[in-house]
Parts: C-alpha cells; sequence; structure tokens
C-alpha cells in the first residue's frame, strides 16, 4: 500500500493501483476516477460499470442458480413408464394381426389344394377355409386382448421418488404399494437398447439392501439419464445424512 502527501494539509491519505487500468487512486475508493470502472462486484470480483447498471447478468446468474439448487434438491418426483418403451411388443403385435388378417381374408384351403392337387376335394377344402377364418379372428382378438392388457399393466405403475425414499404402486385388478429408503440404495444401473434410444427410453436398475426387491427396476421411463443422475446424487446425500457406509 503506498501513500500520497495531501498538499500541504499534512495529512496522509492511503492509496493503491486500480487492478484494470493501473493508476493510482484512494484505497477506499468504489469507482475509478480514471477508467470508470467500478472496482468490485457482489462477488469481491472486478467488474465494468455497464454491466452493473442491466439486471439481465444478475438474473441470469440467479436462475442458474436455482435451477442447480432444483437439481439437487428437486423434492418429489412422479414417474410413469412411457408407451414408447412397448415399440417392440407393438411391433410383434402387428405382425400377429397381419397373419390373422391373411388367415382371414384369404382362401387357405385353395391355396392348400394348389400345392397338393388331386388329394383335397372341394368339402375338404371348404372346412380348410372355415377353420382358418376361425383361426384368424381368434388370433386377432387375442393379440387385441394381450396388447391392450400390456398397456394397462404398464400404465398402472407409478413411482415416487423424493430425497428420503421411493415409493412405488403397481397393479391392474388389486393394488399394491410399496416403499424403499434412499439410503438402502448400493448401486444403480441404467439400461437402453438400440430401440430405447431411438425412442428416448430406458430402464434404471437399482442394486439395494432391501430385502423385498434387491433389484428394484424403473422399468421404461423417459429421459432415464436425469433420473438416474438424481437418484445417484440423493443416494449419496441419504448415506452421508444417515451415516451408512456400503461394504462390499
Amino acid at each position: 500500500m503506498k501513500t500520497q502527501f495531501d498538499k500541504g494539509l499534512m495529512a496522509y491519505e492511503q492509496t493503491k493501483r486500480c487492478p484494470l487500468c493501473g493508476e493510482l487512486i484512494l484505497a477506499n475508493a468504489v469507482k475509478c476516477r480514471f477508467c470508470k470502472e467500478f472496482l468490485e462486484d457482489n462477488d469481491g470480483l472486478p467488474v465494468s460499470h455497464h454491466a452493473r447498471r442491466g439486471p439481465q447478468r444478475s438474473s441470469a446468474a440467479a436462475d442458474r442458480g436455482a435451477k442447480k439448487k432444483d437439481d439437487d434438491d428437486f423434492g418429489l418426483l412422479t414417474v410413469t413408464p412411457s408407451l414408447w418403451g412397448l415399440m417392440g411388443f407393438f411391433i410383434t403385435a402387428a405382425m400377429f394381426l397381419v397373419v390373422a388378417w391373411f388367415l382371414w381374408s384369404y382362401s387357405i384351403g385353395d391355396l392348400a389344394q394348389k400345392l397338393t392337387p388331386k388329394v383335397l376335394d372341394d368339402r375338404v377344402v371348404q372346412q380348410i377355409d372355415r377353420y382358418s377364418d376361425y383361426v384368424g379372428i381368434a388370433a386377432a382378438l387375442l393379440t387385441v386382448l394381450i396388447v391392450i392388457l400390456r398397456i394397462a399393466q404398464l400404465k398402472s405403475i407409478h413411482y415416487e421418488v423424493s430425497p428420503d425414499r421411493i415409493e412405488y404402486a403397481r397393479g391392474i385388478f388389486s393394488r399394491k404399494i410399496d416403499n424403499m429408503d434412499m439410503f438402502r440404495v448400493t448401486d444403480i444401473r441404467m439400461h437402453r437398447s438400440l430401440l430405447d434410444c431411438l425412442t428416448g427410453v430406458g430402464t434404471v436398475t437399482l442394486v439395494t439392501k432391501d430385502e423385498t426387491d434387491p433389484f428394484f427396476d424403473f422399468e421404461k421411463v423417459a429421459g432415464p439419464k436425469k433420473l438416474y443422475d438424481m437418484i445417484k446424487i440423493a443416494a449419496l446425500k441419504a448415506d452421508r445424512k444417515q451415516g451408512v457406509v456400503h461394504l462390499d
């Protein structure tokens, strides 16, 4: 710190160099009289007086801080499986429906008669056609019924994730609700097939110390990476909060 004699008044004032322009200014100065810059902001860092006038910079920083806080303390997160996770199942069901339509609309008896000439008479051909119609209709109805049940089963699953525990409910005709403490989670995995990557879904698997669900799956959820990161952070915080150390 340097000193400057004040024009014969026998008083000394402490000075310092401006960190922006290097000119000599008073030690307690807030703004440099040479470069017109404020010497520090609220965080103790040099900042332009032009930036200090606009509230957009501080507002953006506040938004980033609020977003980071929301990511760390997410409160209660509700998750349900996505129907996109059944895309492979829907493709298989569509193939069965095509086969059922073929059996119902095409004359299987005539086809069999062409393949085996002079073996099948008209009466047998008519029976084959009639039975193939029955098989086609039954196959179509059964396929549609299985699709409806699979959709209902998937949408009946409901997860609620908080920083302290996981609660999950499932069941179509009878409802079953369980919960698991977050500190029981020992490992976390994520699996995504090629079709899952294309549809934006995935399965997050928790390895836990819970005797009821040692391997717990978040089945076919949208945005699985975000859920993976949230549970990973929440499990670490729950371990520190409870003083839990997982031993292999």
